[in-house]
């Protein structure tokens, strides 16, 4: 059967070692690896009714939707991790046949080698930093000459209410 006949098809993730398959299957329907070049491309076939243009953009308005999807999307890229590394791509990254994906690596070959050469053995870590904005702002003045100068600077053009 031919790509085209199966529907979209969907990019989680590009890497340059042949990672484990089992787990990604898990997670989603059709995974599989699209070799092009010494890169292998994380993929799935989605249906047209959640990923035509017409309908990714319906479904985005879907929180629950998103949540779920892009859920998987983070998911699937995680356990590809695992083993190697890789280039993510942005959630929704839709391709209409596995030839316009091998287009698109062709163009971007070189690009996405080096990029994997730089990212090897580096991790991808998200932090999330709380604090009270007046306690860091007086800090930052207090410390920064320069930010106090711009400070002083600014209140000394605002009207005073």
């Amino acid at each position: 059967m031919k790509s085209q006949d199966r529907g979209l098809i969907y990019l989680y993730c590009l890497t340059n070692k042949i990672p484990k398959l089992k787990e990604a299957e898990d997670l989603v329907d059709n995974a599989r690896f699209f070799y092009y070049q010494d890169l292998y491309a994380m993929v799935s076939n989605v249906s047209t009714d959640e990923f035509s243009e017409e309908n990714l953009k319906k479904n985005l308005a879907d929180l629950e939707w998103i949540k779920h999807k892009a859920g998987i999307h983070e998911k699937v890229i995680e356990t590809v991790m695992k083993d190697s590394c890789v280039i993510p791509f942005k959630f929704g990254t839709i391709f209409n046949t596995e030839e316009n994906l091998k287009i698109m690596l062709k163009e971007h070959i070189r690009e996405f080698k080096d990029t994997l050469k730089y990212l090897e053995g580096k991790e991808e870590w998200g932090v999330k930093i709380y604090c009270d904005l007046e306690k860091l702002k007086k800090v930052m003045i207090q410390e920064d000459g320069e930010i106090s100068k711009l400070d002083k600077e600014i209140n000394s053009v605002m009207p005073h209410v």
